[in-house]
């Protein structure tokens, strides 16, 4: 089963690192996640909600072909936004200090994300 469909990343507070998701398994009030490294490497261990941060794709690309995740910093415009899920329609948005802006047609850059000082 292909399940690119559902593609996560976590940020982990302590460490103050994204990786990305291999497996979730959520049980009882804590959930056991299987990360990759850069070297290939993975990694399992239960953790707390406290502990990290779950972001979802998109499932759209940047105009540099960079895959676009919740909490993603993009630009667009001249606009600058964070992407983040709008729950009253079911969808991501790029929420700017003004407005928030659809990624039907999106054809900016992820410049970063929330967790990042960049």
């Amino acid at each position: 089963m292909d399940n690119s469909r559902f593609k996560f990343r976590a940020y982990w507070k302590k460490e103050k690192r994204i990786c990305p998701v291999i497996l979730i398994s959520f049980y009882n009030d804590r959930i056991y996640i299987i990360t990759g490294t850069l070297d290939g490497k993975k990694t399992g261990r239960f953790i707390t909600h406290e502990e990290c941060v779950l972001m979802q794709s998109t499932g759209l690309k940047d105009v540099g072909g960079v895959e676009i995740f919740e909490g993603d910093r993009v630009t667009e415009g001249g606009l600058e936004g964070v992407i983040v899920w709008e729950k009253k329609y079911a969808r991501f948005v790029i929420e700017t200090p003004t407005a928030k802006i659809g990624l039907y047609m999106f054809m900016g850059k992820v410049v970063g994300n929330v967790h990042e000082r960049v």
